[in-house]
Formats: C-alpha cells, sequence, structure tokens
C-alpha cells in the first residue's frame, strides 16, 4: 500500500489493484487482508460513497514511517516460488533481523513471541524456507559471518530483500570482520 501512497501518505487503492500488484486474489485481500488490516488499526481506513458513480471507495491513510521500518521490494510479490503464507513470514523474519545484517540472532521463543505465530507453523514454514534457499543455517555461511553468541542463528539469503540487498550486502560485509 505504501507502493501507492501520495505525499500525504493516502492511498485510495482498490482490491483489483491489490491483487494485481500483488498476486495475491482479490477475494483473499476482500475477506483476508483487509478485515486484518482493519482490526490492527495500522492505518486509518475512511469510506467514501459516490454518488455519480453510485460505488464506495477507501481511502486508506498511512502512518508516516520514517525510523524502524524495512525495504520490501517488489520481487517479493513477483516470487512464483514462494506461497502467501511464506511470504508473510519471511518479511516477519527480516523485520526481526539483527541492525541492518540478514542474520537472525534471536531464540526461537522471541522469535515466536515477537511474531505472534505458532511453534509449529514457525518450524514448518523455517523448514520451507530452508529447503527452497531463501534461509540458510548460520554455520553453511562463510566463517566471518558466524558469531560465538549465536550458534544456533540462520540467514535470510533472498536477493531481493531491503534497501541494500543481500548480494550486495555480503560484497560490501565480507572482510569486515577480518
Amino acid at each position: 500500500m505504501f507502493f501507492t501512497a501520495h505525499d500525504n501518505n493516502r492511498t485510495d487503492i482498490t482490491y483489483n489493484q491489490l491483487h494485481i500488484i500483488t498476486g495475491l486474489s482479490e477475494e483473499y485481500i476482500k475477506k483476508g487482508f483487509s478485515k486484518r488490516l482493519k482490526e490492527s488499526n495500522f492505518c486509518e481506513i475512511q469510506s467514501v460513497y459516490n454518488y455519480n458513480q453510485k460505488k464506495t471507495r477507501k481511502t486508506y491513510i498511512l502512518p508516516s514511517v520514517n525510523e524502524n521500518f524495512r525495504i520490501i521490494r517488489k520481487e517479493l510479490f513477483d516470487d512464483p516460488n514462494l506461497k502467501p503464507e511464506e511470504k508473510g513470514f519471511l518479511i516477519g523474519l527480516y523485520c526481526n533481523c539483527v541492525n541492518n545484517t540478514f542474520s537472525l540472532g534471536l531464540s526461537v521463543d522471541v522469535l515466536l513471541s515477537k511474531m505472534k505465530i505458532k511453534r509449529s507453523n514457525f518450524y514448518r514454514l523455517r523448514s520451507s524456507l530452508l529447503l527452497k534457499g531463501y534461509m540458510s543455517k548460520i554455520e553453511d555461511m562463510p566463517v566471518y559471518f558466524r558469531s560465538g553468541d549465536f550458534l544456533d542463528d540462520y540467514m535470510l539469503t533472498c536477493p531481493w530483500l531491503g534497501y541494500t540487498d543481500y548480494n550486495t550486502w555480503i560484497r560490501n560485509n565480507q572482510f569486515e570482520s577480518i
């Protein structure tokens, strides 16, 4: 929704437009996403009835975000290898990475609490992302990315996550700790 917002953080994006941008079904957006968005109080939602078109149009007033946010690139939505649930999980993990890295330096219990997800779903989704190559165990990464504090850590290995993508980040940081 932020991709379509104007300078005043307002957007009047439709369910169909969200469907086109995300690839999610319009029915899911209408019945699932919009319901959760409303319940979350993330943004203000105003409904305006247009008498000429005899339709109600929603305007979303998004919060002004200038700190503690992450850039999620469009490629996430275009990736056909990920299910919507996996995409959401991946975004949740990315938002909990350590200080502008792709490393998950938190225990499973802390992640479960922060992400409000069931343990069984967490392990199922993590296994799926590991199998598909979107995550790696930290022990499988080059030595310079390992930390003695987080031996059971995992790293997100998506080339399209973040303002600085994973591959660029690897190239820029591989010699820092040497």
